[in-house]
């Protein structure tokens, strides 16, 4: 449904700082044993005469219940636009976890995939995502923290343009009966009409043992994959990693491991490399988020739940493959007291100023210690390469329910957006999870697309 009246969100100079943008340097030193607090620069703001905005094109419902008693709530969603694709540029698809009310499998616990072929206006049915890989270690409930990927480039036995689903594979539906959990990939030479499950890059146990919430993130000829880790015994969780040049061989703390070998109980998986690992075994960083900036350094986003309010904290480096402290949990994301909290998202325009733009999206707002802002859902930018934020109004808000928990469907309002940027840095697609209209106890997958405008100093226009 297109938005009858132009919303444009100004960020004017007069109301913010921004910082010079400088080189950035990675988070280094021990922090593990207490909460960040915020810093700041002395370094000259840049003049900005010319606002930043951003102008909400499109809005959209992309999934939600069919009625008001309908038993289904969706969650985690996530959004993939196709530019390497040919034929298919321009295809939005998008997924998420809702439980067993997909088709495909008997007891319809499988990965439903939604498509929009008029750029976010409508969304309908494309297909379905399916775990028969798994069948041997009984992990082939599909129901958690996917995330759909686009190849940018041939890659192994795959063409540019082929897209990726990652997402996490379960031996049973109730948290509390779980055993095993595995990182799975499945992908899709259609567009996502058809997939195929073709690796298995980690398993581990069940609800406190497990592995969770996958990531993919490629950059000069490597696919990475982040994800939370619960195994390791000296970490309540951990932020880790393997990397692959050709989708088959993935590389780990003990080597590379071919994961496209139907996995057995018998099977050993190497162990991944670490990214966020807190000294305080307490601390459970997860949901990690990826983007690279135009300085040539990463950002990593990730909550860190075991601080009041989960605060979501971010670190960068000038390599995936190089975290020069993996016990630091880098800075909190912090604008005059408030900070994003819990399920965060990253992304990222080179337009919008001398560093561009980062976005980052998150669960609820957390104001000092408190673990909610209750409805306080607001988008945070910076224009210094993650030295400062501010806040900005959120262009698909959620109402945060205080005191609610994962046992709760209200909980999962507004938890794990999805940001994608397009290639060019012109548009910002988004996704996220609002209440139903028709029953607020029930949740939906909305979605906005939305042009990002203004400074263009030293970029490409």
């Amino acid at each position: 449904m297109k938005n009858n009246i132009k919303v444009i969100l100004f960020l004017l100079t007069a109301m913010i700082v921004i910082t010079s943008c400088g080189n950035g340097t990675p988070s280094t030193g021990d922090n593990s044993s207490a909460d960040t607090t915020d810093t700041t620069t002395t370094e000259e703001p840049i003049d900005k005469s010319v606002p930043f905005s951003l102008n909400i094109e499109q809005t959209a419902t992309i999934f939600g219940p069919k009625t008001a008693t309908a038993n289904v709530s969706p969650s985690y969603g996530t959004i993939v636009l196709l530019e390497h694709s040919a034929d298919n540029n321009g295809v939005l698809l998008a997924t998420m976890n809702a439980g067993n009310s997909f088709v495909g499998r008997k007891d319809g616990y499988c990965y439903k995939v939604l498509r929009s072929k008029d750029n976010g206006e409508s969304w309908s049915y494309c297909g379905y995502a399916s775990d028969d890989f798994n069948t041997d270690i009984g992990a082939t409930y599909c129901i958690s923290t996917p995330h759909l990927f686009e190849l940018p480039e041939d890659m192994g036995a795959f063409k540019a343009g082929t897209v990726l689903l990652a997402g996490v594979s379960k031996d049973a539906v109730k948290t509390s009966e779980l055993n095993i959990t595995a990182i799975t990939l499945f992908y899709s030479e259609d567009a996502g009409k058809s997939w195929t499950a073709f690796a298995t890059l980690d398993v581990a146990g069940g609800e406190k043992e497990g592995v969770w919430e996958p990531f993919l993130f490629y950059d000069e000829g490597k696919l990475f994959c982040f994800y939370s880790d619960d195994s390791d015994p000296e970490h309540d969780q951990k932020i880790v990693y393997k990397w692959t040049s050709d989708l088959k061989n993935w590389n780990g703390v003990d080597g590379a491991q071919d994961c496209t070998v139907r996995p057995t109980k018998s099977t050993k998986f190497g162990d991944p490399f670490d990214a966020v690992a807190c000294r305080n075994e307490k601390f459970r960083p997860g949901m990690a988020s990826v983007a690279k900036m135009k300085n040539g350094e990463f950002i990593l986003c990730f909550e860190m739940v075991g601080i009041k309010g989960s605060p979501v904290h971010c670190k960068t480096t000038g390599s995936l493959l190089e975290w020069e402290d993996v016990s630091s949990y880098g800075e909190k994301v912090i604008e005059f007291g408030n900070s994003p909290g819990a399920a965060p998202w990253i992304a990222y325009s080179p337009r919008g100023g001398e560093c561009g733009v980062l976005f980052l999206a998150a669960h609820h707002n957390a104001n000092g210690n408190a673990k909610h802002t209750p409805g306080s859902t607001d988008l945070f930018l910076s224009f210094d390469y993650g030295k400062t934020w501010t806040r900005t109004a959120n262009p698909i808000p959620h109402t945060v329910v205080e005191g609610t928990t994962a046992s709760d469907r209200e909980y999962y309002r507004g938890y794990s957006p999805a940001l994608v940027v397009s290639s060019d840095g012109k548009t910002l697609y988004y996704a996220n999870m609002v209440e139903y209209p028709e029953n607020k106890n029930l949740t939906q997958l909305s979605f906005a697309r939305i042009s990002i405008e203004g400074y263009y100093q030293n970029s490409e226009k």
